[in-house]
């Protein structure tokens, strides 16, 4: 979605629309004029349930209207739903707008207004609207991230508990197959019925883990081999990381 200032003809623009955004509801506030001190408030709409909005859009906007929204929650959401209305949308990023709400009063008016006319005294800056494709990429992202950091603490607390008991694992031991850790713990040492279960719960966190890690990685890497770029990507990043490894060998 272009949502580039420069591609936007400011001269056209009839209204601008300061749109404050919640999960279940928005404010807006239409303003007239071309700067902030000329702008008039038209009109004022408060805490209108976001199910209407395409019906409140369709009745008190039109297509040379702009419609403002700070950067949060589920802004890019209702961006694309103006954009499907034929409307033009533009998300302004949160630090600036942030800035401006500590130094005065705030309400869900207050921040439509502001965002209205800080567009308006082209202080605001746009942030990217991103294509579907890109969040869906790094909410799998983020969800790896985290399975990785999960599996981490959960090997890391087994090792601590078995520390704390005396036990240390043999080098190279796989640490996230249960099965293979649970005989090798119960050879190791005789566990009262109340250890073997903090072990028992301990396994079972790790293996959930490392499976959900697992689905993941597996996931990523079937993305990866069916775009062309991103297969180009990770074949240069390859081949450099053999580049560096070459130049290090030949160092020495």
């Amino acid at each position: 979605m272009n949502n580039d200032l420069n591609s936007i003809d400011l001269t056209s623009i009839e209204r601008v629309i300061g749109f404050d955004v919640h999960p279940d509801s928005f404010t807006a506030v239409i303003l007239r004029g071309r700067t902030p001190a000329e702008a008039i408030v038209e009109k004022t709409c408060n805490k209108v349930p976001l199910g209407r909005l395409k019906a409140w859009v369709q009745k008190n906007t039109a297509a040379k209207d702009l419609f403002v929204l700070e950067a949060l929650g589920n802004s890019f959401e209702v961006a694309r739903r103006l954009a499907a209305l034929e409307r033009k949308g533009l998300v302004l990023e949160s630090g600036h707008l942030g800035k401006l709400k500590e130094a005065h009063a705030n309400n869900d008016k207050i921040s439509a207004l502001r965002m209205g006319k800080a567009f308006l005294a082209g202080t605001a800056k746009i942030v990217w609207i991103p294509d579907l494709q890109t969040p869906e990429r790094r909410d799998w992202f983020h969800a790896h991230r985290k399975a990785i950091k999960r599996t981490t603490q959960m090997r890391n607390r087994l090792l601590s508990y078995l520390s704390d008991n005396g036990v240390r694992l043999p080098p190279r031991t796989s640490r996230t197959h249960p099965t293979t850790t649970e005989e090798l713990l119960r050879k190791l040492r005789d566990w009262s019925p109340r250890q073997w279960q903090v072990l028992e719960g301990y396994l079972l966190e790790l293996g959930h883990a490392d499976a959900q890690r697992k689905h993941w990685r597996s996931l990523i890497a079937q993305e990866v081999a069916s775009d062309p770029l991103l297969l180009s990507m990770d074949a240069l990043r390859s081949g450099q990381w053999l580049f560096l490894t070459a130049c290090g060998n030949h160092a020495k």
